[in-house]
């Protein structure tokens, strides 16, 4: 396991290797990550393809037609879509924040880095004095 008592910096690192070495190590690096972006790839396309078939057991079809959504519309993108807002209604917190976020209204996150008012007019005023400065150039 690496920790900072055998961590050796990249300089003696790289000293230790040729030339040679580092561009086998780099081109077997970039061959790795391709297959295993082939891989990701593949595997999204069998998830979207699963998800997009229509759903066959009837059950499922039943709920999802009792919810308004036409029998040709209904695949399994559609029935997990039912189920979480299903969740949702019975006070799932996360299948609502799931399904508020799958529709694009995730609201924006405030991030307080700790800058008080004064500090930041300060800052503020900076910046404007830079960006006049750098117009007159």
């Amino acid at each position: 396991m690496p920790n900072l008592n055998n961590l050796m910096p990249i300089e003696e690192v790289n000293s230790r290797r040729t030339r040679e070495q580092h561009s086998k190590d780099s081109s077997k690096a970039g061959k790795a990550s391709v297959k295993k972006r082939r891989q990701m790839k593949t595997f999204k396309e069998l998830c979207n393809t699963f998800l997009d078939n229509q759903v066959t057991q009837e059950e499922m079809v039943n709920k999802m037609v009792e919810c308004g959504i036409a029998d040709g519309d209904a695949s399994y993108k559609m029935a997990m879509v039912v189920a979480m807002a299903n969740e949702a209604v019975k006070g799932n917190v996360k299948a609502f924040e799931v399904l508020r976020d799958t529709i694009g209204e995730k609201p924006k996150e405030k991030v307080d880095f700790g800058i008080n008012q004064q500090a930041s007019k300060v800052l503020s005023s900076i910046n404007k004095q830079l960006n006049k400065s750098g117009k007159n150039e």
